[in-house]
């Protein structure tokens, strides 16, 4: 039974040095361990590694650093867990996906040159190392017009040839590019969604869309292009009622840890930006091994609290455990 018992432990110690040593693991994934090892039989446990990207603001908004683990407090499914990996953005690289709209209705009023304008103001403020992709969606088409790539000047030369054309199938996108981000080297991932309307072209369903994003644990930033300033914003209503697509861009957004930004002038734009770019700076990795039956599949609900509940966390709202 000894000889059982430390065999299993070394493929997780493995494991979390490769995360600290720069190679980010995935965030989350299970490590099976062989039921024989150097002619040595020894029984086959299972082990799901948790991680997750957050970042905590206090009451007035501002982001809060210098935190350790020790400040954090994770439940999931209300069960209280144990941080075994912590910590913060500015150890390891970035990979940001763009998800473009450039359905028809983005060629009037300016607001594919808007797009264009907040996802350039990201693009410069990247470090060397991070990694950018363009997708862009129409009448229900996704197409990757540039994978991960650090080759900025390619980047945005793409990115000024884009044009306006077609229906929305905003909810079509999501799920494709949540898979491009599945795909991609593992690590700190962020999708931000640039759009301006509901959508009319999708297969897929809302609940649909959230699923596969929740699936790979990457958290949206959404900047929904408004032809209305502030003040009217509230007012305005779907015909028929229902929510506004900027209610809809929240929600996507909360559930998968990120947030979302009207923009409606240069000014949101650029608070927009801003905003993002100040919370992709400041994020916290935190990791745990759930204490629950790895076995059980389904959907785990996480909460995590800092400071005692006097910060705000965000980070994506649980995760679909596969048996």
């Amino acid at each position: 039974m000894g000889v059982g018992m430390r065999s299993w432990v070394l493929p997780v110690v493995l494991f979390l040095a490769a995360y600290h040593g720069g190679v980010a693991a995935p965030l989350s994934t299970d490590l099976v361990v062989p039921k024989t090892l150097a002619g040595v039989t020894f029984q086959e446990v299972k082990v799901r590694l948790v991680l997750l990207q957050a970042t905590v603001t206090n009451p007035r908004g501002e982001s809060v650093r210098n935190l350790g683990p020790g400040d954090f407090r994770i439940q999931e499914d209300g069960v209280n867990q144990e941080i075994t990996v912590f910590g913060r953005a500015s150890d390891h690289p970035l990979e940001i996906a763009f998800l473009l709209d450039i359905s028809g209705s983005m060629g009037v009023h300016g607001k594919l040159d808007r797009a264009r304008a907040a996802i350039q103001q990201f693009v410069d403020a990247l470090r060397p190392e991070d990694r950018t992709a363009l997708l862009v969606f129409a009448d229900g088409d996704v197409v990757v017009r540039v994978p991960f790539t650090t080759d900025r000047l390619a980047f945005l030369e793409v990115l000024d040839a884009q044009e306006a054309w077609g229906r929305t199938a905003l909810r079509d996108a999501l799920a494709h590019a949540s898979g491009v981000l599945a795909d991609s080297r593992p690590g700190r991932k962020a999708l931000v969604l640039v759009t301006d309307g509901v959508d009319n072209a999708s297969q897929r369903t809302a609940f649909a869309a959230i699923r596969l994003a929740r699936e790979v644990r990457v958290p949206i930033y959404a900047l929904g292009l408004t032809g209305l300033p502030e003040k009217l914003r509230r007012r305005a209503a779907p015909p028929g009622g229902g929510r506004t697509f900027l209610e809809i861009l929240a929600q996507v957004s909360q559930e998968t840890g990120g947030a979302s930004f009207p923009v409606f002038d240069v000014a949101d734009v650029e608070a927009a930006v801003n905003q993002v770019q100040e919370r992709l700076r400041t994020q916290y990795v935190l990791g745990y091994n759930p204490v629950q039956d790895v076995e059980s599949a389904g959907y785990r609900r996480i909460r995590v609290v800092a400071g005692e509940g006097r910060f705000q966390v965000h980070t994506r709202s649980g995760y679909y455990a596969k048996p």
